[in-house]
């Protein structure tokens, strides 16, 4: 299917169910409702109002289903929403097996622990919101139908089930015609036992088709709760301070400035606590803290870190082979190999929209002893929450983490950082307490997507132009080191996402003569999972010079990347290939370019899934571009909701604009020198491209993910076709436009 997206975004505008109440009269007028919500473990992410209370209305029937008596069934939903439509995506899936009906159909966070499938945290991140939970969540619907047969079958007087079928949220009985509620039948089912392997319809109803969206109404009309939303009678509120230079800490406590009642140590940082944000927001600028400075601050200067890769990419210090034969692919390659480049990506932060934020009510016995921890948080991992909040309390604390709405994750809200702050702070004053990071604070203090330094030698054989030798040799902090996760073969498997054959396009797969290399960079700035990961850096890596060697070979980029895929051994080839051919179809590849603009293409992998890409650009004045249209061919295996798909393509493309053209964190001494959006540029409304999406339907892979899958393939097809536009040197270093990195203008 190939569906195109107007600029402004209306492609869902068929979803928005009578948005009459503004989010603003909400938070301002709905106080009594706010504080019910407050109250719930669990934010309601349906179209309906958000209910009180620890459990949605109804009766539990195996779970992870609820029936209510007015017909709504509540399914319980373990994961994080950020606006990615896993929510409805794994609701559709359980709908499906159930024999509901859509209409009846709404959402909620199942509590903390509960799993669907043993040794599985409840952590969303990866793109594995869907492929994580998707099988288990057929079961559930299953054996709760099942258990409401049987609950028929008693109702009629029938000895078994075999004539039953549950459609549009009934069971019906096929000899008679009768059918009966599920509203109806609840009560008994919910007696029933859970049968273990109930069969599996998989019937088409909803699985794969573009249903309505379930949050999109709440988020519309002002009801979705957040977070930052989230309001406990007599709380109180702080911002974090942290320390000015990464890895500082506070060396005593500071006095509490005027307009705060408290300020809170928490080590690497201070709570400034008020009676509301803006207070806290004040008071926390007249804060005046002695902090330490590290030893290493020289060391994680921008310049600093460029040299120190420079120096490990020639010296190959900690130097581990990935993939392939370095000697093997070194002795094809010679001195004067086809291609010799090497290409650079710098720290990016996350900056979600909704910045870092979380609630803890703290309850004590009569004698002062901490029982309870209530903790509300805008987080991709509430299973890592509890953990970390567990660990700062004595055993036997009881830990209640309940999820709320995310306004944006993108990997940030994975970590536990600001979580602890708040349970540091809440246990500080002993008394409700919503803690946030201002902007300036996640932007200066994220746990940034690393820089990296990529040298990439390649030859191609004259004759045939293919590819006959590759080296890539990757110097980039490790994520999994800084969590002390490294396996001992010391290859952080995000550090060389993509880079690898094995992981990545299988361009050289019929060539043994290839080589990926990783060396660890030291610096101690902090890294994380920022959307798509390694496959971000590693995708413009090698899209970069596939680019530059079909200009050697003197082949038009689309044909070059044709014959090296129709050339290739690997099994996974045709799958790729039919992506590259869709890509370049829906982008208009063999037709000409209209007068000033260019176009590139590329092609990419992650997470399950493969997407290609075709931009088309002007560069109508010095040192800046317009992109005017990006083509995207996804192949994702078992497509779940194709406007769900489409919606993520779309975001994809803005995130990857916004990094490519301007995306940068850059430091000196240990302190970042951007804070806020006014440093850290963003793609404009303005300036949003067309963005035509193709969705192929594929049975490569039973779910491919598809929440990070579009972003890393556009960076090198807008590089090139850049370079093509205005006749110029290709541009090497990203971002693009370093000088245009602000908002102003």
């Amino acid at each position: 299917m190939t569906t195109e997206t107007n600029p402004r975004g209306t492609s869902f505008i068929d979803q928005i169910l009578d948005a009459t109440l503004s989010r603003r009269r909400f938070l301002g007028g709905a106080g009594a409702l706010a504080v019910a919500f407050a109250l719930s473990p669990r934010a309601t992410l349906a179209a309906t109002q958000p209910r009180a209370g620890d459990d949605p209305a109804g009766t539990p029937v195996g779970g992870w289903v609820v029936v209510a008596a007015d017909g709504t069934i509540t399914i319980l939903y373990g994961g994080a929403e950020m606006g990615q439509g896993t929510s409805t995506g794994l609701a559709q899936a359980m709908a499906e097996e159930l024999g509901a009906r859509w209409s009846d159909i709404a959402v909620q966070n199942a509590p903390v622990g509960a799993s669907w499938t043993t040794g599985v945290p409840w952590t969303t991140g990866g793109s594995s919101g869907i492929t994580r939970h998707i099988a288990a969540m057929r079961v559930a619907g299953a054996q709760a139908r099942e258990m409401l047969k049987a609950a028929a079958a008693d109702a009629w007087g029938l000895p078994d089930t075999s004539n039953l079928i549950t459609i549009d949220s009934t069971v019906r009985n096929t000899w008679t015609g009768l059918s009966l509620p599920f509203a109806q039948l609840a009560a008994v089912a919910a007696t029933k036992p859970v049968p273990a392997s109930p069969a599996l319809l998989r019937t088409g109803q909803f699985v794969g088709v573009s249903v309505p969206r379930l949050d999109i109404p709440a988020k519309t009309n002002g009801s979705a709760r957040y977070g930052i939303d989230v309001v406990i009678p007599g709380m109180a509120f702080a911002v974090v301070k942290n320390a000015p230079v990464l890895g500082g800490t506070l060396k005593a406590t500071p006095k509490v400035p005027a307009g705060a009642t408290a300020v809170v140590n928490l080590g690497n940082a201070c709570a400034v606590v008020a009676t509301n944000t803006w207070a806290a927001i004040m008071a926390a600028k007249q804060l005046s803290a002695s902090w330490t400075t590290p030893a290493d601050a020289t060391s994680n200067s921008s310049a600093a870190v460029l040299a120190t890769a420079q120096g490990l990419m020639t010296s190959g210090a900690g130097l581990v082979v990935a993939e392939g034969n370095p000697a093997s692919a070194a002795g094809i390659l010679g001195a004067t190999p086809t291609l010799d480049q090497t290409y650079f990506l710098p720290y990016i932060a996350h900056a979600p929209m909704e910045v870092p934020n979380t609630t803890v009510v703290p309850t004590y016995d009569v004698l002062g002893t901490l029982t309870k921890l209530d903790i509300w948080a805008s987080t991709q991992s509430p299973t890592g929450v509890k953990a970390a909040a567990a660990a700062l309390v004595a055993p036997g604390v009881v830990i209640n983490v309940h999820s709320t709405l995310l306004g944006g994750g993108l990997g940030r809200k994975i970590e536990t950082d600001y979580p602890v702050h708040a349970v540091k702070t809440a246990l500080g004053i002993k008394k409700p307490v919503k803690v946030i990071w201002p902007r300036e604070e996640d932007v200066t203090h994220d746990q940034y997507r690393p820089m990296a330094l990529s040298r990439v030698r390649a030859s191609i054989d004259p004759t045939s132009k293919l590819i006959t030798a590759w080296s890539n040799r990757i110097v980039s902090p490790s994520i999994a080191f800084q969590r002390g996760r490294l396996p001992t073969s010391g290859i952080d498997s995000s550090g060389i996402e993509c880079a690898a054959i094995a992981t990545g396009v299988p361009y050289v797969a019929a060539n043994p003569n290839h080589a990926v290399e990783y060396v660890r960079h030291p610096s101690s700035i902090w890294v994380g999972y920022w959307r798509s990961v390694g496959a971000s850096i590693n995708v413009f890596v090698v899209e970069s010079a596939i680019d530059e060697l079909a200009l050697a070979a003197g082949m038009d980029e689309y044909q070059f990347r044709r014959a090296q895929l129709l050339a290739s051994t690997d099994p996974r080839a045709p799958r790729f290939l039919a992506v590259l051919e869709a890509a370049a179809a829906l982008g208009g590849w063999s037709t000409p370019v209209p007068v000033g603009r260019a176009r590139g293409i590329s092609l990419g992998t992650c997470f399950g899934s493969v997407v290609g890409e075709v931009v088309e650009v002007s560069a109508p004045v010095a040192g800046a571009l317009v992109v005017h249209k990006v083509a995207v061919a996804v192949d994702c295996g078992n497509v779940v909701n194709p406007n769900a798909v489409e919606a993520q393509m779309q975001g994809g493309v803005v995130h990857a604009l916004s990094a490519t053209l301007w995306g940068q964190i850059t430091f000196t001494a240990g302190k970042a020198d951007q804070n806020n959006f006014n440093k850290y540029r963003m793609l404009r409304g303005r300036e949003m491209p067309v963005v035509s999406t193709t969705i192929i339907r594929s049975t490569a892979d039973p779910t491919g993910g598809v929440g990070e899958v579009a972003v890393p393939g556009i960076a090198s097809a807008i590089v090139t076709a850049y370079a093509k536009a205005t006749k110029t040197a290709r541009i090497r270093s990203l971002p693009m436009f370093p000088a245009a990195s602000t908002m102003a203008g």
